[in-house]
């Protein structure tokens, strides 16, 4: 009864927007602020609202929950980009690759205005680019005449019908989706593909379809930058088979969308030519088209990019299909119907416009107008709870800021931390408060180096209480000040020298707009939409729909802008010094679906780097020969021009410390050893599940050499082992010299056993071994027991089988390889560097912890929406589709990867998802998701094979999925 009277409070606070006249305010945001707190305790929003609105309400109207903690932090999806996840998928086909050279994982957010510096005067990376004219010597090319539609600073990407466009895209929400993104489950959707096809006002009907291919011989999308969701230019260009008929039926769609959307027609000329328009204000639709030529039809979202497009097709401009680097490409990727559904190419210039100033600091410039909007548009969200009604006006908002008392506290917190004594000794290091070296470039580096710098002030303590009270002190001051700066601008500080610019009077500045004591200032340029919680900039329109960075060009800059943009050149040449890496991407169908990949030569000093330095040269013929039951398969070989595994300088060491141990000085293990590795995982039921996507983020970083890269692949083997069934497969080049080898290691390992048993018990938490060997089916296997504590055992059993070296990490698995004669399967060969093969429809023990772990991610995905619902839920009473409302209002949806149904129940006051429970009662049923979340197709997958190579051109890559 109390729960339920409780729950009932907490629901009227939430859905109680209106109250009478007299109600006296602080009153009605003590109500607001309790229902808020809920929502925060089901994980906070996506808006990040109701964290800042308790936030707001505490330091600005004296209310806050009583017994409530401080509420913790969420991530807004407006903010910046999450840190790059690193995964085995990802570095060996080429995704890794593709954002080093593009850089995306590194933007940080500008805000536009008082800037003098031309932006002329930044000078962007000097890196030059690859010779191509000479490297197309003797080369034949084939290229689509299409190409000359694309400015040669654009994307490019073409498919051979507009089915095989769409089909390939549907492909990789459906399935290539589940494959590359088994633990992060979609839960959010932004609905881009909807969101391009409105404003390209195109229609994508079965009809339609069958439409397209009918009249459309070629398609090319291009544009000139990729962030497509928060709003840029896309255009596509048509080779069309019948004009006629694609004019009269695209006429017919194009009336759809003004009678649906209200769409305005409009005429302009562009380049010279005549071209129909369709527009809404707010950029819902925002359709420019116009012929080429009598069968070429180009279609833009925006019309400055359609200029762009005219004038390379017209040879006023240069276009792609002139670029030699295009070229080159395409004598690499021969355009070819036969061979290739689609292609895509990032080119030279594109790259270049990527890491310009213009596009850098413009994006970013974007980023921050997106929070100052997001600002606002929570602001409009708490005045509309706490008057029960929308403002009409910015205005409206600031005088509800004047009513309530300022956050005298905010400026004194920053005072605090500029006097703290950890600031006086950063002011030392950095007297002018500029905070440039390495040592403010990561919090792991600058908490390290500051816990010694304030241990050695400590002279009277003790060793351990002197760095136990320096690093508490530090993590203190490191916590309140990324705290104090969350709260000034809305987002994680990215560094410590973007953290410390709050000591700087601009920021402190900033500080007092945001919480009202400068509030006209920091929201100039913004309006509200009516009857709508969204707020639109006078600059860049509404979030989600933004002009695009084409449209709104940066002229000057301010010197904080110049700065950031230097040092990111700095960054960035420390890299590439060689030669810019254009892209090359191919698409192909055929019993499965396959993507190309091709990198041109890739920058220095990269996790590729290792990768190349081991197994690197010309692609060889791999040879992989897995057991009937292995899932995982990972083939290596050194290339022709690499040196054998036994010259590598991290088998010297392992040949020193071998040479000394076994007696053997003249051991040449570079004569042994042969080229080969092989890796292969058994179908298991393991009773922990492994996922190294959690543990190569944080061991890869740390490979910057290749004995590094070893180590880290030694540790993520051992570590997997611990769970699944394993046989690695090692080349020889003298079968009979590693015999003798494996016989002098057996009397070296029986010498040491005898003297460890000569000198007593062992204590209980050391190590100790054993050793044996046995016979099965007449082929000599030996086993090495390692234990821990006389309780943990860890063996490794290993045979020379017809000229390699086996070690497994069980016995059933030596034995099944002798009886198998080495193998069981028919041996797949490819070329290349490296070859990883996952076959999914073997997984059977297996198959239910991995469709248990997809699932239980996707469960936690969904629970992390039940905040934004319940939110969505006091915004709009008695709606039933409440994610619909979401997108509607905000232009994002939660959404259920299982496939349910949110919903919101009053009686109780919970969230429900009709495929995963509640939060208090949350289910798996796993027969049921195992359609909806798309496990049954996955495990249908005959095999998805990655096959890298390092060649002259580049790094190639192709992804097989079968």
């Amino acid at each position: 009864m109390v729960r339920f009277m409780r729950a009932t409070a907490v629901l009227t606070a939430l859905i109680c927007t209106t109250g009478s006249a007299q109600e006296d305010l602080k009153a009605r945001a003590a109500r607001v602020a309790a229902g808020l707190l809920e929502v925060e305790q089901l994980g906070g929003d996506h808006l990040g609202y109701a964290r800042e609105a308790l936030t707001i309400l505490r330091e600005g109207y004296g209310v806050w929950p009583e017994g409530a903690a401080a509420p913790h932090r969420t991530r807004a999806l407006w903010r910046g980009r999450r840190p790059p996840e690193i995964d085995p998928l990802s570095l060996f086909s080429g995704g890794l690759a593709i954002r080093e050279s593009l850089q995306l994982d590194r933007l940080d957010a500008f805000r536009a205005g008082g800037g003098a510096i031309d932006i002329g005067t930044l000078k962007p990376p000097a890196t030059p680019s690859h010779p191509f004219e000479k490297m197309l010597e003797g080369r034949a090319w084939k290229a689509s005449e299409l190409a000359r539609a694309v400015p040669v600073d654009f994307y490019y990407a073409i498919f051979h019908s507009m089915g095989g466009c769409l089909d390939f895209a549907d492909w990789l929400d459906e399935v290539g989706g589940l494959v590359l993104r088994r633990y992060a489950p979609m839960a959010v959707d932004f609905r881009v593909k909807d969101k391009l096809l409105t404003q390209l006002a195109l229609q994508v009907t079965p009809e339609a379809r069958k439409f397209y291919d009918a009249v459309i011989d070629e398609l090319v999308l291009t544009g000139s930058d990729p962030f497509l969701r928060e709003g840029s230019d896309l255009t596509l260009v048509y080779k069309l088979k019948s004009s006629g008929i694609f004019r009269a039926s695209v006429g017919l769609y194009r009336k759809y969308f003004e009678v649906a959307h209200g769409a305005a027609p409009a005429r302009s000329v562009i380049g010279g030519l005549e071209a129909s328009g369709l527009l809404t204000p707010d950029r819902t639709v925002h359709s420019w088209m116009l012929e080429l030529a009598d069968d070429v039809v180009a279609i833009s979202s925006s019309e400055t990019a359609l200029a762009r497009v005219v004038a390379a097709w017209e040879g006023d401009a240069p276009s792609l299909h002139a670029a030699a680097d295009f070229r080159y490409m395409r004598s690499l990727y021969a355009a070819d119907p036969e061979v290739e559904d689609g292609f895509l190419y990032l080119s030279d210039a594109f790259i270049r416009r990527m890491v310009g100033p213009e596009l850098r600091i413009g994006e970013a410039r974007r980023l921050a107008e997106a929070a100052r909007i997001a600002a606002l548009e929570r602001r409009v969200l708490l005045y509309h709870q706490l008057h029960g009604r929308l403002p009409e006006t910015v205005e409206a908002i600031l005088a509800d800021c004047e009513r309530a008392e300022p956050a005298a506290a905010l400026p004194p917190a920053v005072e605090r931390l500029r006097s703290h004594r950890i600031s006086q000794r950063l002011t030392e290091i950095s007297p002018e408060r500029d905070w440039e070296g390495a040592l403010f470039d990561d919090w792991t580096m600058f908490e390290a180096e500051l816990v010694y710098m304030l241990a050695r002030r400590e002279p009277d303590l003790d060793d351990v209480e002197r760095w136990k009270r320096s690093r508490d002190e530090l993590r203190k001051f490191v916590v309140e000040l990324k705290r104090v700066y969350e709260t000034v601008h809305g987002r994680p500080p990215g560094n410590p020298r973007e953290a410390l610019r709050l000591f700087q009077d601009e920021d402190r500045r900033n500080a007092a707009a945001r919480y009202g004591l400068d509030a006209a200032a920091h929201f100039a340029g913004l309006e509200l939409i009516a009857d709508r919680f969204s707020v639109r900039s006078a600059r860049y329109g509404r979030m989600g729909l933004f002009r695009p960075n084409l449209e709104t060009p940066v002229e000057t800059v301010s010197e904080a802008e110049a700065d950031g943009y230097r040092g990111f050149v700095r960054e960035y040449e420390r890299y590439w010094r060689t030669y810019f890496d254009p892209i090359g991407i191919r698409l192909r169908r055929g019993d499965g679906r396959r993507i190309e990949v091709c990198i041109l030569p890739l920058i220095q000093n990269s996790i590729y780097d290792s990768i190349r330095t081991l197994f690197g040269g010309q692609p060889v013929p791999i040879t992989v020969q897995p057991l009937a039951d292995e899932v995982f398969s990972l083939g290596l070989k050194l290339g022709k021009d690499a040196p054998p595994l036994g010259d590598l300088p991290f088998l010297e060491e392992m040949q020193r410390n071998l040479a000394e141990k076994l007696g053997m000085p003249d051991l040449d293990l570079a004569g042994l050893l042969g080229d080969s590795l092989e890796i292969h995982a058994r179908d298991a039921e393991p009773l922990m599940d492994f996922d190294a996507r959690g543990l190569l983020p944080q061991l890869l970083p740390m490979a910057g050499r290749t004995d590094e890269l070893l180590g880290v692949a030694g540790g993520v083997f051992l570590a997997y082992a611990a769970f699944h069934p394993l046989r690695v497969a090692v080349g020889l080049r003298d079968e009979a010299g590693f015999e003798a080898l494996l016989a002098r290691l057996d009397e070296v390992l029986a010498a040491e056993r005898a003297e460890r048993e000569a000198g007593g018990e062992t204590g209980f938490l050391e190590f100790g071994f054993d050793h044996y060997r046995f016979e099965h089916r007449g082929i000599p296997v030996r086993a090495i027991k390692w234990s821990f504590a006389a309780a943990l055992h860890f063996r490794l059993f290993y045979a020379v089988l017809e000229g390699r070296l086996h070690v497994t990490t069980t016995e059933s698995t030596m034995k099944a390889l002798i009886e198998a004669g080495g193998t069981e399967e028919p041996a797949e060969t490819v070329e290349g560097n490296v070859f990883l093969t996952l076959r999914p429809e073997r997984l059977h023990r297996e198959r239910p912890t991995f469709e248990r772990t997809a699932m239980e991610a996707a469960l936690a995905a969904s629970l992390r929406n039940f905040g934004t619902i319940r939110l969505m839920a006091a915004l709009f009473p008695g709606d039933n589709d409440l994610a619909g409302c979401c997108y509607r209002a905000f232009g994002f949806e939660p959404v259920s990867p299982g496939g349910g149904r949110y919903a919101f129940e009053p009686a109780t006051g919970e969230v429900t998802d009709s495929a995963f429970g509640s939060r208090v009662s949350p289910r798996l049923e796993a027969e049921a998701l195992r359609t909806a979340t798309g496990m049954s197709r996955f495990f249908s997958t005959r095999q998805i094979r990655i096959v890298l190579k390092f060649t002259p051109e580049g790094i190639m890559t192709s992804v097989e999925i079968l």
